[in-house]
């Protein structure tokens, strides 16, 4: 079998099932990253204004900012995990339910093959 047809054949069989889950994942994933680049982006004017310059009036706005920052960055990256989790849970419960159709119909398949070659005497009582 070709590749993408295994790919969209596992798209459209268990995950478009879950794909506003995934984009929701997606969603707190950008909102990580974006929280991470703004701690960084928030630690240069602390250390430059605040304990350079001794500037007295970001003192309480620089670190609440990146308290807000990182509780934003936390929060998102568990629901983002959280969700990734679950969905990875239920397609895996998915697939295993499938390849145990799968076996259980193919060793079914064996043994009625099986049984139509063999040919049983059958006596009945006269």
């Amino acid at each position: 079998m070709i590749k993408s047809k295994i790919f969209k054949r596992l798209y459209k069989n268990y995950t478009s099932k879950f794909i506003s889950k995934i984009i929701l994942a997606a969603f707190f994933s950008v909102i990580v990253a974006a929280s991470t680049s703004a701690t960084a982006w928030l630690l240069d004017p602390a250390i430059e204004k605040i304990f350079i310059n001794k500037d007295q009036t970001l003192i309480i706005l620089i670190p609440l900012a990146i308290i807000i920052a990182f509780s934003a960055k936390g929060i998102s990256l568990y629901y983002a995990k959280l969700i990734m989790i679950n969905v990875s849970e239920e397609v895996k419960k998915m697939l295993q339910t499938d390849m145990l159709k799968s076996f259980i119909k193919a060793d079914t398949e064996i043994i009625e093959k099986k049984a139509a070659k063999i040919i049983l005497p059958i006596n009945l009582p006269v």
